[in-house]
């Protein structure tokens, strides 16, 4: 590997300082309020103008300048949404999984056996959980265990649950 030129780091380091910038001018303005719509979309444009900008300006630095800067850019978007979008699709599964699924969601559960099924008592905490998760917990002391899912293959051929 070669050296690496100081314009193209130092382009790629600004690009990805305008991202952040971007990104975290845009966190800061959500929610949207009523009437405040046309803030965000101005960011936005205003960012990619001054990417524009900066992209022109650095074609006396090298070709290679301008396109470390928009990829330095585009770097720090894509990681920003990847971390809202994780962070969506774990809170959303924390609060849906356990209810859909019948996932159990206590380390040591207490279970005791009542006719055909079995009663689970959670005991969980809601303690940084989401508004969702913790109507379910509240929902949720007592859960009835279906009476297939403690079966074993042999007595239940057609699903192969054990």
């Amino acid at each position: 590997m070669g050296r690496i030129d100081m314009s193209v780091a130092f382009a790629a380091t600004l690009g990805l300082v305008v991202g952040g910038l971007t990104v975290t001018g845009t966190y800061a303005l959500y929610p949207l309020a009523k009437g405040d719509v046309w803030r965000v979309p101005t960011l936005a444009v205003g960012s990619l103008l001054v990417v524009l900008f900066l992209y022109l300006t650095s074609a006396r630095f090298g070709a290679r300048a301008g396109d470390w800067l928009v990829l330095g850019y585009a770097g720090a978007l894509v990681l920003a949404a990847s971390v809202v979008v994780t962070r969506e699709v774990v809170g959303t599964l924390r609060a849906h999984v356990p209810e859909n699924l019948g996932v159990k969601t206590s380390a040591a559960p207490s279970v005791e056996g009542q006719g055909r099924g079995m009663v689970v008592r959670t005991g969980l905490s809601c303690a940084g959980s989401t508004p969702a998760s913790c109507a379910w917990v509240a929902r949720s002391e007592a859960r009835l265990i279906p009476p297939w899912a403690t079966r074993s293959a042999s007595s239940s051929p057609s699903r192969g649950w054990t």
